[in-house]
């Protein structure tokens, strides 16, 4: 038995298990890719929409160099320059010396170091975090300033800009809001212009916000909805569950 043939046995019977315990979840998606060593793995659904959660950022991080390459805004451009004062008020240390931002920059937010709260599994001043809120109320949705605004009135700033790496969700809400406002459109706008058409990704979108492109309904030259497109949603792939803890969310 060759090395990748061992590895994909043993990963099988891993899996398998893991699957019985998910009972109603059904099989996880796992891809294992290794040229080098003859690796290329797959278990559960490959067609299956998935939620990528933080894996996110990185089209949010591409999208800020994609400004600064055009020359919109650079790194250590301070944020109290690219959002409005009450937006950034209250989620930065400040003192007279600083704007509403701290003195924290683009930098800071992209690398993890600007001091502000993490509104999804930070620490707060009082009542549940925002994690229990979320599974206590599934159908609320959280909009942007929802998220800002939580981390403003029921949590602290974790430091100063520059002083230490604390990982933050709400900073890279502000790095969304930075690309709304440096470009006049909507976030999930510019994601499918400058991010998923470009690379071809047409399962995509921004959940709740935008559909995947493969979903969208082609149109005529007479404007009507083509034959077929109505049956697209039925046919099209499901998305797999979202587990935060042990709760299928």
């Amino acid at each position: 038995m060759t090395r990748a043939e061992s590895f994909a046995t043993r990963l099988d019977r891993h899996l398998a298990r893991t699957t019985r315990r998910r009972g109603e979840l059904g099989p996880p998606q796992v891809a294992v890719r290794a040229p080098a060593l003859g690796i290329d793995y797959r278990f559960g659904d490959a067609d299956a929409r998935f939620h990528v959660a933080s894996v996110g950022k990185l089209a949010t991080a591409t999208l800020v160099a994609q400004l600064v390459e055009r020359g919109a805004l650079a790194f250590d451009t301070p944020v109290a320059e690219l959002l409005p004062r009450d937006e950034v008020a209250g989620l930065f240390v400040t003192n007279p010396a600083t704007d509403a931002g701290g003195g924290a920059t683009v930098e800071h937010l992209l690398t993890h170091t600007a001091g502000v709260a993490d509104y999804f599994d930070g620490p707060v001043t009082a009542g549940p975090r925002l994690r229990e809120l979320v599974l206590a109320e599934p159908d609320r949705t959280w909009t942007p300033a929802d998220l800002i605004a939580f981390s403003r009135e029921r949590q602290r700033p974790v430091g100063r800009p520059g002083e230490r790496f604390r990982y933050s969700d709400t900073g890279f809400v502000l790095l969304g809001r930075i690309v709304e406002e440096s470009t006049g459109r909507r976030f999930h706008e510019v994601l499918h212009e400058r991010i998923f058409r470009p690379l071809g990704m047409g399962d995509s979108a921004l959940l709740f916000h935008s559909v995947p492109d493969r979903d969208r309904a082609p149109i005529t030259s007479d404007g009507t909805t083509a034959a077929g497109a109505a049956s697209a949603a039925a046919t099209r792939p499901r998305i797999a569950p979202l587990r935060l803890g042990r709760v299928e969310a």
